[in-house]
């Protein structure tokens, strides 16, 4: 995980700027993460999500790909946002449901291909537990 993030903290875009700078990569693969409720978005406080091999410790509900991050955390921040719910992100409609956005947290991996980086991290995911994450599942 190239950095981890709460979705609604202030400094988002400078610091999701900085480091696609730093890489010199727009996109790649994002992980969607339960927190334990009332924490922050550290690795440490990722809430367990019971699979069919084991439990995810990372806590990952979702695996997507962006071409640009930017623009796609921007669609899936609007998403989870009461006051603009809309049909944009299938996932977070549907986690809304079950989780408070508060409790969600997002980590990025910057890719040259995210759509191969994309199939390959649920791959692993489902080699690893058994299953595709949650969200991917409902698809």
């Amino acid at each position: 995980m190239d950095f981890l993030f709460d979705c609604f903290e202030d400094d988002i875009w400078e610091r999701l700027d900085r480091r696609t700078r730093e890489s010199d990569l727009p996109g790649g693969v994002y992980h969607v993460h339960l927190l334990k409720a009332g924490f922050p978005p550290l690795r440490e406080h990722f809430q367990p999500v019971p699979r069919l091999l084991k439990p995810d410790p990372m806590g990952r509900l979702y695996i997507g790909k962006a071409s640009d991050f930017r623009d796609r955390l921007i669609t899936l921040r609007k998403s989870l946002l009461p006051s603009h719910r809309t049909d944009t992100h299938g996932f977070a409609r549907a986690a809304l449901r079950l989780f408070p956005a508060e409790q969600l947290a997002l980590s990025v991996e910057f890719h040259a291909d995210p759509t191969s980086a994309e199939r390959q991290a649920l791959r692993d995911y489902r080699d690893e537990f058994g299953e595709l994450p949650p969200f991917n599942a409902i698809g």
